[in-house]
């Protein structure tokens, strides 16, 4: 993995290059094209979607966008958190470059680079925070 497409990804904040690639090294990357599906509502997983380049969409069950996402967005948060079915549909709509970052990768740092999957946590504590604080305020309007 190249250095531009980690560059800009909220996930890797505080993070050298040489640690991204350290803690990713045994990860997946797949390449979406458009129109193809990455998730389905009600599938049941342990990972979730970091988008490297491209364009996902989220869609509920009867097919209405409910977000468009671009580089940077982590996708099924919490399916990766909790392994409960995810919420709904996810697919590209162009080509794009998706980072799979499942619970075994994060377990298997956790031993060997605590510092680097402690950063990644946090990282990831501080993403979900600003989703809920998001829907909070959305919520209240």
């Amino acid at each position: 993995m190249h250095q531009n497409l980690l560059h800009g990804l909220p996930l890797f904040d505080g993070l050298s290059y040489d640690d991204a690639r350290r803690f990713l090294k045994n990860s997946t990357t797949l390449v979406l094209r458009g129109g193809d599906r990455l998730a389905k509502a009600g599938d049941i997983g342990d990972e979730a979607f970091v988008l490297l380049s491209g364009n996902v969409e989220i869609r509920d069950r009867r097919g209405a966008v409910l977000a468009s996402l671009e580089k940077g967005a982590i996708i099924g948060k919490i399916t990766y958190l909790a392994a409960t079915p995810r919420t709904a549909d996810m697919a590209g709509t162009q080509n794009a470059e998706v980072l799979v970052l499942t619970q075994e990768t994060l377990k298997k740092n956790m031993p060997t680079k605590p510092t680097i999957a402690n950063k990644i946590m946090f990282n990831l504590t501080l993403i979900l925070a600003e989703r809920l604080k998001t829907t909070s305020y959305q919520l209240m309007d």
